[in-house]
């Protein structure tokens, strides 16, 4: 029995929610947190990545993903290395020495799903980048957010239904 520093109340946290996979496809995103780590076998390192999604239903919801950038396989550290490049690219950061100048770009990211294998279920990866000029579903969402309607609007509201990361 493991006695605990303080009293718990769990009538007062709410419950973690057990989210649900999201669905494959493109979503509205920034890079949140990146960290290198040492792989398990301690031969190398990787680039964990934490994405946030900016919009729609699954606006908040967080999308991990790794980059093998040090590893003995070459083939994996050339699929990470374009997987980089492709992230910067997206964000427009083109030469980086610290993965924080990546954080808070908004870009788009293809969310895929990773079937259940053997102890793990089935789970969320990224799989590819591009700008938010590259994704017309956000473009168009964009123009037609800011007024370009005939009606009689103050210029201020249509600005005002733009979401922050659309405005830059």
């Amino acid at each position: 029995m493991t006695k605990m520093d303080k009293k718990f109340d769990a009538n007062k946290v709410d419950p973690s929610n057990n989210y649900e996979l999201l669905a494959a496809g493109w979503y509205p995103a920034q890079l949140e947190k990146s960290e290198m780590k040492k792989t398990k076998a301690n031969d190398g390192s990787y680039l964990s990545l934490m994405f946030k999604i900016l919009d729609g239903e699954s606006k908040g919801r967080t999308v991990f993903t790794n980059m093998n950038l040090d590893n003995p396989n070459p083939v994996a550290v050339e699929i990470a290395e374009r997987n980089f490049s492709a992230l910067c690219h997206a964000t427009g950061v083109m030469v980086v020495k610290d993965t924080e100048q990546l954080h808070g770009k908004p870009l788009q990211i293809k969310v895929t799903v990773s079937p259940a294998e053997g102890k793990y279920d089935a789970s969320n990866d990224v799989k590819g980048y591009k700008t938010l000029e590259d994704a017309p579903d956000f473009a168009e969402k964009s123009t037609s957010e800011q007024g370009d309607d005939d009606t009689d609007t103050d210029a201020g509201d249509a600005d005002d239904d733009v979401p922050e990361w659309l405005k830059d």
